[in-house]
């Protein structure tokens, strides 16, 4: 019975890409499938295996300066941080990338950048306390 009751509160958290190629938008989102919510732990960004540091949407605006300092884009999303209580079934937009201008990086590039050179770390717990971690690098964004 405790062992139904663990799984039927269980998070799980994951990521996933969605583009507008025609539009050159991109757009990170991070989703809790699970059946309950996820407290948030810690929430880490690295690039090129560097940490990004800062508060709020700061790593992820240094991450994607540094994936992307040739081109030109807007950048819109949101954040979660640690003591973050996740809901089960809401999702949120890491960050929603429009490339303008002259010069705009390909899909595969876009694609090559997210998953080969960006890593997304989330610890994350039930409200059991059992604990996890979101690693982009081994679920693939």
């Amino acid at each position: 019975m405790r062992r139904h009751n663990r799984l039927s509160v269980r998070p799980y958290l994951t990521t996933w890409l969605h583009s507008d190629t025609a539009k050159h938008i991109y757009a990170i989102a991070l989703l809790n499938n699970g059946l309950g919510p996820a407290l948030i732990k810690s929430f880490r960004l690295e690039v090129d295996g560097r940490v990004m540091i800062g508060e709020g949407m700061e790593p992820i605006d240094k991450g994607l300066k540094i994936l992307f300092s040739q081109y030109q884009y807007h950048r819109s999303g949101s954040f979660v941080a640690k003591g973050y209580m996740m809901p089960a079934k809401v999702s949120h937009n890491l960050a929603t990338v429009q490339f303008f201008g002259e010069k705009v990086p390909t899909p595969e590039e876009v694609d090559h950048a997210f998953k080969k050179r960006g890593k997304l770390l989330i610890e994350y717990e039930s409200i059991y306390k059992e604990k996890w971690t979101l690693d982009s690098s081994k679920e693939g964004l």
